[in-house]
């Protein structure tokens, strides 16, 4: 009598790359994932397994764009992590923010000091990096079946689960919890598609002043969801809880080099 052979980690890891596979297609599903701005965070153990779990699900390809200067030893712990290679790290200090940041409903909502500065700097270099990242993925022509927004600091105990196949069309946004849907806006901690609907999320910078001048209140999630709108995206929920890491926001000495 045959033996039925164990289902070893290693096999499963295997099994969950060809997802695209199980679920009746003809390769195994090609996704590329997007960090932007910082990684803060991602150094705490339970982010850290979390992302390698990703890493084995999936087989993604990543591209990070952040605000620095240095390819810091902190960074390439990370792009270690991650499989990031060179060609696919972009590194600048963000420039000041355009005078179009002083708009009078941009100031109503960046004042003071958000997480590790001014609000205006961190809103600003998030959006900016967002399309600096886009740019990257550009380059390498290459050809995904989804385009995943991700953020380093995210903690979540529920395994990640893209739905697929995916709508032309449609942005894919968890559903309201805690950490999503600011203000009335759409969630912006994560979020995917197809390439070709993902691009005009990537490069929300190039619409955001004529946004608040149609009288939307500069924040992000609230921009997102104006954004859509008008472009006319739909926009489909599923369920996934999570909050961001606490540590984001402390003192970290390799993190904060420059």
């Amino acid at each position: 009598m045959r033996k039925h052979k164990k289902l070893t980690r290693k096999r499963r890891t295997r099994s969950r790359r060809n997802v695209k596979e199980m679920k009746g297609g003809q390769h195994p599903l090609k996704v590329a994932i997007l960090f932007v701005g910082r990684i803060k965070g991602y150094d705490q153990p339970d982010i850290k397994e979390y992302l390698r779990r990703i890493k084995e699900k999936y087989n993604p390809v990543v591209f990070c764009s952040l605000n620095k200067t240095n390819k810091t030893d902190y960074i390439k712990d990370f792009c270690k992590l991650m499989d990031i290679t060179d060609d696919r790290l972009y590194l600048e200090k963000t420039p000041p923010y355009p005078e179009y940041m002083n708009h009078v409903k941009m100031a109503d909502s960046l004042k003071g000091k958000w997480g590790d500065g001014c609000g205006k700097n961190s809103a600003y270099s998030n959006f900016y990096h967002m399309q600096k990242a886009w740019k990257l993925f550009e380059k390498h022509n290459a050809e995904f079946d989804i385009v995943l927004y991700f953020r380093a600091d995210i903690v979540a105990k529920d395994d990640l689960t893209l739905l697929f196949p995916i709508k032309d069309n449609t942005l894919y946004i968890p559903q309201n919890n805690p950490h999503c849907d600011y203000d009335g806006g759409l969630c912006m901690s994560f979020l995917y598609g197809k390439p070709n609907i993902m691009k005009y999320f990537f490069n929300i910078i190039d619409s955001i002043e004529d946004m608040c001048n149609e009288g939307v209140i500069y924040h992000a999630e609230t921009l997102l969801k104006a954004h859509v709108q008008r472009k006319k995206i739909d926009v489909e929920r599923f369920p996934y809880t999570f909050t961001h890491t606490n540590a984001r926001h402390q003192p970290h000495v390799e993190a904060d080099k420059e």
